[in-house]
């Protein structure tokens, strides 16, 4: 399978369209990055994993804990197995990097069940995760304390 290179970028500070489907958004001076999703189309999702990828990594050169929110929360995002796939294969990326990842759903939606599945099944050893139902919640939890230690 060919990968789509898109050149997608997350600037340092604003927002921008990273593809059709996904946005990108900064907050607290570019600590906070936040992805929303209005569908889960194969460019927008090599353009949020590029995006993505380029992001941990310059965290991970700078040292700095990886804050991110990935907004799914929007009525057309569905979950399909390429996304599953690629998302599962950039978080087992730079397992040094430390921080959280906060997911948005709509309670009760298929993608909410979707993402607890995941979360409750997959061994994870790297970041923080957690679900969300409310953004302001997700973003308090990314600005708490520190991430917890990893395990040994």
């Amino acid at each position: 399978m060919t990968r789509v290179r898109t050149g997608a970028r997350v600037p340092p500070g604003g927002s921008t369209h990273l593809a059709p489907g996904v946005v990108s958004e900064t907050l607290d001076e570019g600590r906070i990055v936040i992805f929303t999703f209005a569908d889960a189309a194969i460019l927008t999702v090599e353009a949020a994993v590029e995006a993505l990828g380029d992001l941990m990594r310059r965290c991970d050169e700078a040292g700095w804990p990886l804050r991110v929110l990935l907004d799914l929360s929007q009525p057309d995002v569905i979950l399909t197995p390429y996304a599953r796939e690629r998302a599962t294969a950039l978080t087992r990326a730079y397992p040094r990097l430390r921080g959280r990842v906060a997911l948005l759903a709509q309670e009760g939606t298929p993608v909410a069940h979707q993402v607890a599945r995941v979360l409750r099944s997959t061994l994870y050893q790297y970041r923080e995760r957690s679900l969300f139902f409310h953004r302001e919640q997700a973003l308090d939890w990314l600005r708490a304390q520190p991430e917890r230690e990893p395990f040994s």
